[in-house]
């Protein structure tokens, strides 16, 4: 509550702790903390934490790390500002902007077979397969489900794949050529973070089936949003209407139910499905021969832009660097950071004409 309160006076909020305390205590008696976090805690709040702790003999050092902190906390509250706007943005119909934010749900939740046979003392040992359960919000058009045996791929071929997906469904209900998408996802390397999610959103860029893309990533150990809310929900509506499951239909099935009775007015459409096999992205879009260095990391940029050179100012100094349609990438350190720290281009029509035209086939996992 200390930290909550020192976040609000540092985004200009008045009034002192006791009274910050006790109208949060009246007004929303509702909103709890967890004695026991179930995510991963930021690396910058632990240190400035630790360092606060050790410097009580030094009352300036230790307001001096007080400041730091509080600064941190506003940093990563304006980044999520930021991340509400688009938000807000791409519920607006007639908006150019749409915002999807992608994440994996916990695994121990979704493990089957189930049944109340399995607590006999006979199956303690039994091993089940997790299912993986991916959630999708774009906001203003769908939330989408999507469940996989334990044994699929869950590399960089799996988002790319379920991004296809999902701009293919975006495609049946907008134009998106003159879109500017923004996927917010979280900073897993393998996953998310890599070279063939970023060849993926060049070669859409260059090819014109989206206007711009731009892949967010929020600061580390402060990524989780709302999805954690329809995740939550999600398993409390399974452990309550999915007490036997013979198969990983019936979860599919259930999820469906989960969905249609779930309120969000913003995302009318409602889907969940079933992803068995996955195809090679990974290996089809090293083709490119584009790759990155410097994108992972605590110090990495967190901000990656895929624009073409025509939608650049006249006065930019890579006009002069390529063709109209090449794509440039763009770097920011943070979402709430205006500044760019480097700019390349990143993919040009020579590079494009070396994939295959075929798609990537699916093969089993």
């Amino acid at each position: 509550m200390y930290e909550t309160w020192r976040q609000f006076r540092e985004l200009g909020g008045k009034g002192g702790f006791k009274l910050f305390w006790s109208t949060w205590r009246d007004d929303w008696p509702m909103l709890k903390f967890r004695r026991v976090r179930s995510h991963a805690v930021c690396s910058t709040c632990v240190k400035h934490k630790l360092l606060i702790r050790s410097l009580s003999g030094d009352l300036n050092q230790r307001l001096k790390q007080r400041h730091l902190f509080d600064l941190h906390l506003k940093n990563q509250y304006r980044d999520r500002q930021r991340y509400w706007s688009l938000r807000t943005a791409s519920r607006t119909l007639t908006s150019s902007i749409i915002c999807l934010t992608i994440d994996a749900m916990d695994q121990s939740k979704y493990a089957w077979p189930r049944s109340y046979l399995l607590d006999a003392k006979e199956f303690e040992s039994f091993v089940r397969p997790r299912s993986h359960v991916y959630g999708t919000l774009v906001h203003g058009f769908f939330s989408m489900l999507t469940v996989s045996h334990a044994d699929t791929c869950r590399g960089s071929s799996f988002t790319a794949d379920l991004l296809a997906h999902i701009f293919t469904v975006l495609s049946k209900h907008v134009d998106l050529r003159e879109k500017e998408v923004h996927i917010l996802l979280d900073n897993a390397a393998g996953s998310n973070k890599n070279n063939t999610i970023f060849a993926l959103c060049g070669l859409m860029v260059i090819l014109g089936a989206v206007k711009s893309i731009r892949v967010l990533f929020l600061r580390v150990g402060h990524t989780h949003e709302d999805l954690d809310q329809l995740f939550g929900q999600a398993s409390t509506f399974l452990r309550h209407h999915l007490r036997f499951a013979e198969t990983i239909d019936n979860i599919s099935d259930c999820l469906q139910k989960f969905l249609q009775r779930v309120d969000r007015p913003h995302e009318p459409l409602k889907i969940v499905r079933r992803l068995d096999t996955v195809r090679d992205w990974k290996t089809h879009l090293q083709l490119l021969n584009r790759h990155l260095r410097g994108i992972g990391g605590p110090r990495a940029p967190k901000v990656f832009e895929f624009v073409q050179l025509k939608g650049l100012l006249p006065s930019h100094p890579l006009k002069s660097k390529g063709l109209p349609e090449d794509v440039v990438l763009r770097c920011r350190p943070f979402l709430c950071e205006d500044r760019y720290t480097s700019e390349l281009v990143y993919l040009q029509k020579e590079h494009v004409n070396r994939l295959p035209s075929p798609l990537p086939e699916r093969h089993l996992q």
